[in-house]
This record gives structure tokens, C-alpha cells and sequence, in this order.
């Protein structure tokens, strides 16, 4: 695995709020658009988006001949129409063939690229049942056991949203270590909290800080993965 490096970036709160809801209904979180846009960059050796400040290019219009333009780039509607299937299978998690058991962790083999499979991670979330919770460090070292490497975040690709059931991928039983409240992947923290609640969970306001919550006894709720089986293909 490649080395690691920390970026911070100051932004104004309300840009991240409006930024992350739009990640948040494309699957994806905040790092993950960061590193997409990192590559984007490196990929086109470029900006990945015109900087004109009186740009002639197309606007997006998939009226014209059924396809659909990204800055100065048209494409076609046999190729939009790829790129559209593509992106309903990679964002569905389908569970894997033979076996679909909460009881069990099915290792998935790594991708070409030698990556996690998003999969995979949205496998562990499903296994976390109505009640209890879990956060990404437990899932990180679960998959670090696994794949016998250090694993420190999620993938580059997006997470799964929906199985192929159209069932939603439990994403609000994610907390933070301390059981805060706050997965973009749940959408917001209300949303989250309505369903943790929903779930038997209680949640109670953080501090004096209002639209901050926590799981009032997280460290009883966290879902223990050492229980479940895991079986190798």
C-alpha cells in the first residue's frame, strides 16, 4: 500500500454542509470525493473541470442525441448509457453468491488494483444488526486482520448505497469512537438519529451543543465482529 499523507483544508461550515449532502446522495463522503478529485487531476493533468471565466463549452444536455457533456468533452449515448449501467452495479452491493448469513463475513478477494473492495465494507455494515452500532476504527481493524495489512480508511471507489434487493446498506449504525453521531453515509444526523432511534437505540443531545448527538451507552451497543465466522473462497 502506498504511503500515507494528512491533508487539512479550511473551508467555510456551510460550503462542507451543502458540499457533503451532495456527496452524501452520490454515495460518497467527503475523503473519498477529495481522493476522486486528486486522481481526476492527475488523470487529465489538469483541473478536471474548465476554469474560463467566460467558458463557451457545452452545458450538460442529454437532450441533444442522448448523450450527456462534461466540460469540453461530449459523450455519446451508447456511452452514457455505459457509464449509467456501470454506475448502478458498482453502487449496489450484491451479497455474495452462496452464502447470506448475518452470522458470517465472507472474504471477498482484493481488486485489480489491489484495493479492499468497496463491497466488502458495506458487507461488515450489514452484519451490525438493529440495536447495536459499530464505527469505521472497528471496521478498519477487522479488515487490517483479514487482509493481514493496514487498513486506515475507506476505499477511492464509493460505497455501495442499496443491496440488489433495494434494500438501504445500514449506514446510520455507524458512529464515531465515542459514539457521536455524523456518518454522511446516513444521510443527515437527524436522519440518523430518527433511525437509531427507530432501531431501539438511545440517543441523547451532545453537550450543550444543539443538532449534536451521541449514543447515551455506546460502549455497551457496539457490535462485537469477533463473534461472527469468517469464511475464505
Amino acid at each position: 500500500m502506498a504511503d500515507q499523507t494528512i491533508i487539512q483544508v479550511r473551508v467555510d461550515q456551510e460550503l462542507k454542509e451543502q458540499a457533503a449532502e451532495i456527496f452524501d446522495s452520490l454515495g460518497i463522503d467527503i475523503p473519498t470525493a477529495v481522493r476522486m478529485f486528486f486522481k481526476a487531476t492527475v488523470r487529465m493533468q489538469g483541473l478536471p473541470f474548465s476554469t474560463a471565466l467566460n467558458s463557451t463549452a457545452p452545458m450538460n444536455d442529454y437532450l441533444s442525441d442522448g448523450g450527456m457533456t462534461i466540460g469540453d468533452r461530449h459523450f455519446s449515448a451508447e456511452e452514457t448509457d455505459a457509464f449509467m449501467k456501470w454506475a448502478k452495479s458498482a453502487l449496489l452491493y450484491d451479497d455474495p453468491s452462496g452464502i447470506n448469513d448475518v452470522e458470517t463475513i465472507v472474504v471477498l478477494p482484493l481488486t485489480i488494483g489491489g484495493q479492499i473492495s468497496p463491497d466488502m465494507y458495506a458487507q461488515l455494515v450489514t452484519k451490525v444488526p438493529a440495536g447495536s452500532v459499530t464505527c469505521w476504527e472497528h471496521i478498519y481493524e477487522l479488515l487490517s486482520r483479514i487482509y493481514n495489512q493496514q487498513v486506515q480508511g475507506q476505499p477511492d471507489s464509493p460505497l455501495p448505497k442499496m443491496d440488489t434487493k433495494g434494500n438501504r446498506i445500514p449506514y446510520w449504525r455507524v458512529v464515531s469512537k465515542i459514539g457521536v453521531l455524523g456518518e454522511y453515509y446516513a444521510g443527515s444526523k437527524e436522519l440518523q438519529r430518527e433511525q437509531l432511534i427507530g432501531e431501539g437505540v438511545p440517543v441523547v443531545q451532545r453537550g450543550s451543543v444543539t443538532g449534536s448527538y451521541k449514543v447515551d451507552d455506546y460502549k455497551n451497543r457496539m457490535f462485537n465482529f469477533r463473534t461472527l465466522k469468517i469464511v475464505r473462497r
